[in-house]
């Protein structure tokens, strides 16, 4: 659209012609080549010159005389790519001829980056800007082949190509039906067809044999100038031609391609045999200083020959720096060239693992399901279609069978154990544990404590020995490098709460979230932030909490996860019941969850028929087990609330006993609280010693009900002042974590007390500002939320809460709604 009017203009002789502007790889050469066949077709007596800056001519008189030569006296247009590299002669020299066209040249275009300050002499020349391509004009671009692509994949496939027009308009044909569908993984870099090739590498074949090889070898070392000249043999003066011609520029020691796709035309374009010695070449040179990811990186672009297991050695090293397309490209590859069916099977399973955790679950499976008829199916590939199937329906119960298997290791038994945490009993789920003796000579970390551990927790035990602790924690995700393409699930999400270890399970779960390889394979990082998001609520940060939940249920949607989506948003409902927040709970599609909202909400009689039906009878697998021992308080509560202690005596002294053989600190907390809640007259000793023990449990929202109830209690006994030192200490815990619902209970506490109604400072007179913000944080959003509604930084936020609360003499943000309909 925008070069019809530039045409019109030139073939009606009214133009002395514009510069193009776009940014990198946005179409300025696809352009001038589309421009100079709309003027063909228009006008085919109408000569069009086309000059990529630097013309062969050097000065210019001999620009004058290139210019001649191609018009050959017929009435034409000079078209020239690039001229932001023009000297400032030649500049001067193309200003003239757009100022005083002679007879036989209608005008001209020239081509510059959008941004680019052109030589002074240029600014005569209007810019047109070329906008980018929309989807519509992409999908027409791309061709009818990408009729079946979702436009999420269309997206992808423009930024793979750099945006440009060529490479779209060719790289279609070259993608496989599966990859245009969104069914398997896109290649990691763009697949060239010939134009492509010949055009962005067109001025290559033209430089001086040393200027090739340096470039071969700048494309293989990712740029690096340094490597690329040791390993070349070259010096530097060879790279001049090069930079003459504008196609690449250094930085700081890196080389920077233009175009960007100029580096995979170079790479596509040259023979093996010269890419196998040339990433030889860099090897030997980089040995000492480039590490293991650069000989990985040249391991599998330049395989040739049978794959062997070196080249899967690579592929680890790729899947671990967050390399997955790389590494799954290798694998996939490396099939058809195994020379044995082990390595070959090997192979395959790799490649379906990378292809599961970059989110293509169905191509993972459809990658499994081509083995061939001689290729062995072994424990890996076993625990991958579970871990597929547990992710995007239920796990299966398999944990029997994957035990039996004599070469299970040490990276399979999470999964293993994960699947039966939610199905099999907890006395049968310990026998398996304790069947994994083999685990000893496979993971030393683990060894006789870890199975040990394994088999305690599974019946219910939080308690463990340091040493026992360390041994769980080492299978908590990988232990072996060589671990990072298999699937990981262990621990479930409240085992490390039920045994007290929230902070050194969230240390390593934020550890692994901030790998390259987590930050590149959606499920495993979804994975990851269900498991925070858990630790982070029950250390009282529900925002990240529930940031975290969000962010992987999001994750798991576009991968096409609904088992693992659905257990993320069960994660995000946990926030909302804690907050007492009903609708977000169900928003979050958390129904198991409704007994720890209707608490939060303050209606215990519905709390406590979820409640007494969770406790009702044999724990039918760990996972119950654990969620009774962490809801017994909340039992109690409820029943106390009800003033239906009675059904809760039998479930206390059970608790009691389990308590006092042996349990973490949390859990004496609760015990401390439930026999408070039962003790009548004498709940004050109780209510102290869980508030003793609130330090070491570190969870902020358990010593707020704590103080809530204890402040109750003082305030029923008379004990005003007491019980206004709890409340209001509650009062200001609730409404840092949000929980608005609990902290208006302990403000309308304080009430009770006696305590004086919150009053304003003077007239009370906010700025419109001040006012706006006190009325979102008084509709229960934090300073973020209120951030993006006013579109302002969250300092900004606080630091208007701060005089708001000045000037209104108040404390929390539960006084804010109440303080608000007290002003003018």
């Amino acid at each position: 659209r925008a070069l019809r009017p530039v045409a019109a203009a030139l073939l009606n002789g009214g133009s002395a012609g514009c510069v193009l502007r776009s940014g990198p790889g946005e179409g300025r050469s696809t352009a001038l080549r589309a421009l100079s066949q709309l003027l063909a077709d228009a006008d085919d007596r109408l000569r069009v010159v086309t000059l990529r800056w630097p013309p062969n001519a050097k000065t210019t008189p001999e620009l004058r005389s290139v210019l001649d030569g191609r018009l050959r006296g017929e009435q034409g247009v000079l078209l020239v790519d690039d001229v932001q590299y023009a000297d400032e002669a030649s500049a001067a020299e193309l200003a003239r001829l757009g100022a005083n066209p002679r007879p036989a040249l209608a005008g001209m275009v020239l081509t510059s980056p959008s941004g680019v300050v052109l030589p002074g002499a240029l600014d005569m020349f209007p810019s047109v800007e070329l906008a980018g391509l929309d989807d519509d004009q992409l999908r027409v671009v791309l061709g009818p082949r990408a009729t079946v692509a979702p436009d999420p994949v269309v997206r992808q496939i423009r930024t793979l190509c750099r945006r440009n027009p060529l490479v779209l308009g060719e790289v279609a044909a070259l993608l496989t039906p599966d990859q245009l569908s969104g069914r398997a993984p896109l290649p990691p870099r763009p697949p060239l067809g010939p134009e492509s090739r010949r055009v962005l590498a067109r001025s290559v074949p033209a430089l001086p044999r040393p200027t090739r090889d340096l470039l071969l070898h700048l494309a293989l070392a990712d740029g690096d100038l340094t490597l690329a000249l040791s390993a070349s043999g070259a010096g530097l003066d060879a790279l001049s031609p090069a930079e003459h011609a504008g196609l690449v520029q250094v930085h700081a020691g890196r080389c920077r391609w233009n175009p960007p796709l100029l580096c995979d035309a170079v790479l596509q374009r040259t023979a093996t045999a010269d890419l196998v010695r040339a990433s030889r070449a860099l090897e030997s040179a980089g040995r000492d200083t480039a590490g293991t990811l650069r000989r990985a990186l040249l391991a599998v672009t330049t395989a040739v020959g049978p794959a062997s297991p070196d080249l899967h050695d690579a592929v680890v090293t790729l899947a671990a720096a967050g390399r997955l397309a790389e590494a799954y490209e290798a694998a996939v590859a490396a099939i058809p060239r195994a020379p044995e069916a082990a390595l070959r099977a090997r192979f395959r399973t790799s490649s379906a693992e990378l292809a599961w955790l970059g989110g293509y679950p169905d191509h993972a499976m459809d990658l499994l399901t081509r083995r061939e008829p001689d290729e062995p199916e072994d424990e890996s590939a076993h625990v991958l279609r579970w871990a597929v199937d547990g992710t995007r329906t239920e796990w299966p119960e398999f944990v029997a069978a994957v035990v039996e298997e004599p070469s299970l290791a040490a990276r399979l038994t999470g999964t293993a154990l994960v699947a039966g945490w939610d199905t099999v009993p907890p006395g049968q789920l310990a026998e398996l544990a304790l069947g994994l003796r083999r685990l000893e000579r496979r993971t030393p970390a683990a060894g006789a404590a870890g199975v040990t551990a394994l088999a305690r927790v599974a019946t219910g035990c939080s308690q463990l020995s340091a040493e026992e602790q360390d041994a769980l924690q080492a299978l908590a995700w990988w232990v072996q490098p060589a671990d990072a393409l298999h699937p990981k699930f262990w621990p479930p999400p409240l085992l490390p709460i039920f045994l007290g270890a929230e902070v050194r399970y969230e240390r390593q779960f934020s550890s692994l979230l901030a790998t390259p390889f987590a930050r590149s394979a959606a499920i495993s990082r979804s994975i990851l932030l269900e498991k925070r998001a858990y630790l982070r609520w029950a250390t009282g940060r529900w925002s990240e909490a529930l940031h975290d939940a969000l962010a992987g249920a999001e994750l798991a949607r576009r991968a096409g996860q609904p088992a693992l989506r659905e257990r993320l948003q069960q994660a995000a409902a946990l926030v909302h019941a804690s907050r007492g927040d009903e609708p977000g709970c169900v928003q979050a599609r958390g129904p198991d969850l409704a007994w720890l909202a209707e608490l939060s909400a303050g209606k215990p009689d519905a709390a406590l028929d979820g409640l007494a039906e969770l406790h009702r009878g044999l724990p039918p697998s760990p996972h119950d087990l654990v969620l009774r021992r962490l809801s017994t308080v909340d039992l109690v509560t409820a029943a106390v609330r009800c003033q239906r202690a009675d059904l809760v005596a039998s479930v206390v002294t059970e608790f009691e006993t389990w308590v006092e053989a042996g349990a973490a600190p949390w859990a004496r907390m609760d015990l401390a609280r439930c026999r408070a809640m039962l003790a009548g007259a004498d709940a004050g000793r109780w209510y102290e010693q869980a508030l003793g023990l609130a330090a070491e449990v570190g969870r902020p929202a358990a010593t707020a009900r704590t103080q809530l109830e204890y402040g109750a209690w003082l305030r029923r006994g008379k004990h005003k002042r007491e019980a206004r030192v709890q409340l209001r200490a509650a009062e200001v815990a609730f409404t840092a974590l949000g929980a608005t619902e609990w902290a208006r209970r302990a403000e309308a506490g304080l009430r009770a007390t006696g305590e004086a109604a919150p009053h304003v400072v003077g007239d009370g007179t906010l700025t419109a500002q001040e006012r706006r913000i006190a009325e979102l944080a008084a509709q229960g959003l934090n300073n973020k939320q209120i951030a993006g509604e006013l579109a302002l930084s969250h300092r900004t936020v606080g630091y208007h809460l701060h005089k708001v609360f000045t000037k209104m003499r108040i404390t929390s943000r539960a006084q804010l709604a109440r303080t608000l309909d007290a002003l003018p």
